[in-house]
């Protein structure tokens, strides 16, 4: 997903690890998904702001990501 493609957030992690693990997931099944700093505008340069990290995806793959992270498959895999 390119900076120009609107997003829509599926999800917001507590940590990058955990974020860039959902990503991975997500883009495994084929899914495009930017992760973002939730408190990227907090004043102070984000001191004291949470490290929260949004996920971003397509508005018409949004229904197929929530599937994914929630454990059901968005499409069938191939074997």
């Amino acid at each position: 997903m390119t900076a120009e493609m609107a997003g829509v957030r599926i999800h917001q992690a507590n940590d990058q690890a955990s974020a860039e693990v959902m990503a991975g997931r997500l883009r495994a099944e084929g899914v495009a998904v930017q992760v973002i700093r939730a408190d990227t505008g907090a004043p102070y340069d984000g001191m004291g702001a949470s490290a929260a990290f949004d996920l971003l995806v397509p508005e018409a793959l949004a229904a197929q990501a929530r599937a994914i992270l929630a454990g059901g498959e968005g499409r069938k895999r191939r074997r």
